[in-house]
């Protein structure tokens, strides 16, 4: 997904979030600076893998890999948001860009299965 979207950044005018404000917005769920996965807290398919990594964040991916419960896993229960901006200042978002990012993940067959929403902001950021 994060090739994909890294394609889709570089042939077009839109960026993904920068990593320092990956960090400013605190952890809820999995986060690229392209899309970011939500799961319902008492997820059975999940829980084991975050609390292993919480206890060592240097746990492998193939450890992680291997406590992921796939008899537990319900799709629908997982939401996958894809949230890209427009490059540049003042230029409203893409509808073509919106609607090649929602065919492209409509097609993908190698992608987790979930509920998936794509969103294409301005750049308008509000400093607080």
């Amino acid at each position: 997904m994060d090739q994909y979207l890294s394609k889709i950044e570089s042939e077009n005018e839109v960026v993904g979030k920068r990593k320092k404000s990956l960090e400013n917005v605190g952890r809820a769920g999995y986060m690229t600076p392209y899309f970011y996965l939500s799961t319902p807290p008492d997820d059975k398919a999940i829980q084991p893998v975050y609390k292993a990594y919480l206890k060592d964040p240097g746990i492998p991916i193939s450890e992680l890999k291997s406590l992921f419960s796939k008899a537990d896993f319900v799709a629908e229960d997982y939401n996958i948001t894809i949230q890209l901006y427009m490059e540049s200042e003042n230029v409203e978002p893409n509808k073509e860009i919106f609607n090649k990012v929602q065919q492209d993940i409509r097609s993908m067959s190698l992608i987790p299965k979930g509920n998936y929403s794509v969103i294409i902001n301005d750049n308008l950021i509000t400093k607080k």
